[in-house]
């Protein structure tokens, strides 16, 4: 038998991890078949392959475990469309934000999603890497400005606290929401998240290795109590923080309210209508949609 690993979950991984069976087991990885003189440029192989993951376990011979991973490339992959991540394709409709803060070894990443059906379209991805809190400020505030947004959720761990106070007051507190990245509000996002990818409810860019490479990394373990845990190697590239922006952004969009329901209340201090004499027997309805700083009912049905 001749193989690649893929994954732990399956037999070849079973056979060629067994003792005492009667199989014989040899391993060649790319370094040793290059130095037993296979004409291959090493590092030419490793650009081609354009994937971290995919280099480790078709030529480093290394046994990832993808079902540890929150994200498979399998469903990264069916979700990817070449229209995505270009602001050029904004139609114009309800757009939805996700914010990760990061000052230093993070990155700061805005992630803009926009409503179209029932699919929610990835119309740009900014990603930053040790840039100040006023440049966070700026680059937020030029996307409300270049699209309508309706609702955006920040992390609020830690150093994320006062960028969102500030986008609060600058944007509005209904338009903007505070996450704490607790572990029950971790899994809530990621829930929602990976259940919009395993819908196809969500389009992201095709084609970016360094993206692809972010939403994978993220890994659900079990931690000592039992309780499960969502971590993420860091790197370079990150630490999985475009993956929790695009969770921000879904969260931002299932978040909107729905309809309204309240009732009227008259002015007359006897509770009756001046005209009719009778007490006002209506309700009023109206679809919320977050367009300005603050939406609160008017105190009269004629105002509404």
């Amino acid at each position: 038998m001749i193989s690649t690993p893929n994954g732990k979950g399956n037999k070849f991984f079973e056979l060629m991890t067994g003792k005492d069976d009667g199989w014989s087991r040899h391993s060649t990885d790319i370094y040793q078949a290059v130095a037993d003189g296979l004409p291959r440029d090493i590092e030419e192989l490793r650009r081609g392959a354009g994937d971290e993951d995919l280099w480790a376990q078709e030529f480093e011979l290394k046994w990832l475990d993808e079902a540890s991973a929150w994200l498979s490339y399998e469903l990264i992959h069916a979700c990817e469309d070449d229209l995505a991540g270009l602001p050029q394709h904004y139609t114009g409709g309800p757009c939805y934000v996700g914010v990760d803060i990061g000052a230093r070894n993070d990155l700061f990443v805005i992630w803009v999603i926009e409503q179209v059906g029932d699919v929610y379209w990835t119309r740009e991805i900014i990603a930053r890497k040790r840039v100040s809190f006023t440049q966070q400020d700026t680059l937020l505030a030029e996307v409300f400005e270049r699209y309508r947004v309706l609702r955006a959720c920040m992390d609020q761990t830690g150093m994320g606290e006062k960028p969102v106070e500030d986008a609060q007051r600058r944007h509005g507190s209904s338009r903007v929401e505070g996450v704490l990245f607790t572990a029950p509000n971790k899994l809530t996002l990621a829930t929602l998240g990976k259940e919009a990818f395993e819908d196809r409810r969500i389009r992201i860019p095709a084609g970016d290795n360094v993206l692809r490479a972010d939403l994978h990394k993220l890994r659900k373990e079990t931690g000592p109590t039992g309780a499960p845990r969502f971590v993420a190697e860091s790197d370079s590239a990150g630490h999985a923080d475009r993956t929790w922006a695009a969770f921000l952004a879904l969260n931002a969009a299932a978040g909107t309210g729905g309809p309204i329901e309240w009732r009227a209340v008259p002015t007359h201090p006897r509770g009756f209508d001046n005209l009719t004499g009778t007490a006002p027997r209506f309700a009023m309805r109206a679809e919320q949609q977050y367009a300005g700083d603050d939406l609160s009912p008017p105190e009269s049905a004629a105002t509404w």
